[in-house]
């Protein structure tokens, strides 16, 4: 009886902290962690394709793309998991510029590639923005982050934070 009873009450402490909706849910099949999810179609559709089916890359694109094929001698690209590779392909959204912004790209596809978790890499999230890896910092953002820190924020939520909304 004293199983039964340590039972029905651990039972009727998760069914107080996830609620109703929620055990409806479970009950269901559909709680739990949400499922990675592919690409949204306003992203998928962000790049107009021309007749022939192949885009037209910009002198700049080429001048990146020649510079990312080509690693230094014996480096590698470091493998990193989808999550990773994509959060980093993201964060390049931040950069200031258009051409800051394909340069990021293009040192994404360089140093990394698919594979398994990378536990190395440091991410982090702050303010809802979730980066990866180095953020390569404009004038103005070192700035931004310089004088945040001296207003009493960490050194790592002000990086985000500034190369985010900067």
């Amino acid at each position: 009886m004293r199983r039964f009873w340590a039972a029905s009450a651990v039972l009727t402490v998760i069914c107080a902290a996830v609620g109703t909706a929620g055990l409806a849910a479970l009950a269901t099949g559909r709680g739990g962690p949400e499922p990675v999810q592919a690409p949204i179609a306003a992203e998928r559709q962000a790049v107009r394709l021309p007749a022939g089916g192949v885009p037209e890359p910009s002198q700049g694109q080429v001048a990146l793309q020649e510079e990312a094929r080509s690693l230094p001698e014996g480096v590698a690209p470091q493998e990193v998991s989808r999550r990773q590779y994509r959060i980093m392909l993201r964060q390049c959204r931040y950069a200031n510029t258009k051409a800051l912004q394909e340069e990021c790209l293009a040192e994404v596809q360089q140093r990394y590639t698919v594979g398994a978790f990378n536990p190395s890499l440091d991410c982090r999230t702050y303010s809802s923005i979730t980066v990866c890896g180095e953020l390569k910092l404009t004038p103005e953002e070192r700035q931004c982050v310089r004088e945040a820190v001296r207003q009493g924020m960490s050194y790592r939520r002000a990086e985000v934070e500034c190369y985010a909304f900067r």
